[in-house]
């Protein structure tokens, strides 16, 4: 007999519970064989795949014709062969989603138990975590069914760049499985795949172009009614990248995790990079840090620049990036003058000054980094010489009655361009719109490099004619000097990642770097 039917079913069928489907088509029944066809896509929906703690929860998509009978039944077995297409399930043990899954199934069972062969030709994977660890990856692969054991493998990309091969396998007896990801070798390169492409997390710090490889290894395990765990380990054998302070070379390290979701490392976990090509080149860069799902608590970290040790005391950085944190950066022994002459500023500022100090710091998302009751000072004697055209609107006194305002400040103008200091201190605090204060109290002598004396006759000093004319400033004048400058530090911290740019051959930055021949900060 041949019936058309139009109707729908719920049942529970071993592992899936919850079943629901709506279906029409033609069901025949002929020499002892029964055959449904269906007659278009059939909306099925599975409440759960039961996997004890860790079940697949809210399957939904099509079951569609294909050259065979949606379902057909003889000598006591069955089978059903379809395809698949927009099938979406979520595993909350692993915290992710598979979405708009396509490809095909054949399912059979009879007395010998039940089996099952998918074929997945494409599928969506995406993370369920918030902040997200990676961006949606594509999966294909097949699973299979067999004696109530589960094998599967998968293949995945990202934007049809290979990544890497995840592997199921499940008992079924006993509800004990698990899952191996294996990439060996993920590389990036100009103008391919690169680390934003695979995480967000990776993209706050490690910008393009970025070139190098990393590798991952995994694993998730699970048994029934207790639950999951899991494992990983991720190896960067050598990455060149361009962060927000400038390029770095030589990132290298392994990062040991307890957990991938949600992504939880072992603490004291290192990263060392060869250097950082920042305003002076920052070198035998070593960071020590670990991961939970609250933020990176940076354990320490140290980095070789203009001679000294520049460190960060420990502090935690939020993986919710409106959340705020603070630390301090840690001087040791640091040449200013590098500094100065790598920032642009070298033409008309030059500075040999060894300090130390300590910079607290905050971060947040509306009032930005701000430096707060921030220390500097010389361990040693040094030198100063800012060129006069570098500075503007320059206020001195201290002439006494009747000088004219421009003597004196002929004078410190003087003093300034030829300063040895046997003592340089600085306060570093940030001020509004941006704006960092930074207070020098300098304490020298004029020092050029020609001797200088000052000499004037007798009727000069009685006809104040002196006064009228540029009077060299003694050599061994002692100087006690206040400089109040303030930076527009936001600016500043752009016109130096610009100038970062240019130096590496950026176009677009060439025609933005700044141009640092003019003024420096005022005085």
């Amino acid at each position: 007999f041949t019936a058309d039917l139009d109707g729908r079913a719920a049942l529970d069928f071993d592992l899936a519970r919850g079943i629901a489907l709506d279906t029409r088509g033609r069901l025949t029944s002929s020499g002892g064989r029964v055959t449904y066809v269906a007659a278009e896509c059939t909306p099925l929906t599975v409440e759960r795949l039961e996997l004890g703690e860790n079940d697949v929860v809210d399957l939904s998509g099509r079951a569609c014709p294909i050259d065979r009978p949606l379902v057909s039944i003889a000598g006591g077995r069955w089978r059903a062969d379809g395809g698949l297409a927009g099938l979406d399930a979520s595993a909350p043990f692993l915290a992710l989603h598979f979405r708009d899954a396509h490809g095909r199934f054949a399912a059979t069972g009879g007395p010998a138990g039940l089996g099952l062969e998918t074929r997945v030709d494409r599928a969506t994977v995406e993370d369920a975590t918030t902040p997200l660890r990676f961006n949606p990856l594509q999966a294909s692969g097949s699973a299979r069914l067999e004696n109530e054991d589960w094998t599967g493998a998968f293949d995945l990309s990202r934007n049809d760049t290979p990544l890497g091969r995840l592997d199921l396998a499940h008992d079924g007896p006993t509800g004990a499985g698990g899952l191996t990801i294996d990439a060996p070798s993920i590389v990036f390169a100009e103008g391919g795949l690169q680390p934003a492409d695979l995480s967000p997390l990776a993209g706050d710090f490690v910008g393009s172009p970025a070139t190098g490889s990393v590798a991952f290894e995994g694993r998730v395990d699970w048994r029934a009614e207790a639950e999951g765990s899991s494992t990983g380990r991720l190896t960067i054998p050598g990455l060149d990248f361009v962060s927000p302070a400038g390029p770095v070379k030589g990132l290298r390290g392994t990062v040991d995790f307890t957990s991938l979701a949600p992504l939880v490392t072992a603490p004291g976990q290192r990263l060392t990079a060869e250097v950082l090509e920042s305003v002076a080149p920052l070198t035998d860069i070593e960071l020590s840090f670990g991961l939970d799902k609250a933020g990176v608590t940076v354990e320490g970290g140290d980095l070789s620049i203009a001679g000294g040790l520049v460190r960060v005391e420990p502090f935690v950085l939020p993986l919710d990036r409106s959340q705020p944190f603070s630390g301090v950066i840690v001087l040791e022994k640091v040449q200013l003058g590098e500094i100065i002459a790598g920032s642009g500023f070298g033409d008309t500022v030059m500075l040999d000054a060894v300090v130390s100090g300590r910079l607290p710091f905050t971060s947040d998302p509306v009032a930005g980094i701000r430096i707060s009751a921030g220390t500097l000072a010389a361990i040693q004697p040094g030198r100063l010489s800012i060129q006069r055209e570098a500075l503007s609107d320059l206020e001195a006194g201290g002439g006494g009655e009747g000088v004219p305002p421009n003597t004196v400040q002929d004078l410190a103008y003087q003093a300034m361009e030829n300063l040895s200091f046997d003592i340089l201190s600085a306060e570093v605090n940030s001020l509004d719109e941006g704006r960092i204060g930074v207070l020098f109290r300098i304490r020298g002598r004029h020092d050029p490099p020609q001797h200088q004396e000052l000499r004037i006759s007798l009727a000069e000093f009685i006809s104040r004619e002196f006064l009228n004319r540029e009077l060299p400033l003694p050599s061994g004048t002692g100087i006690d000097l206040t400089l109040d400058t303030t930076l527009n530090l936001n600016q500043l911290i752009g016109d130096l990642l610009e100038l970062n740019r240019a130096r590496n051959g950026d176009p677009s930055a060439e025609a933005a770097a700044p141009d640092r021949t003019g003024p420096v900060p005022t005085p």
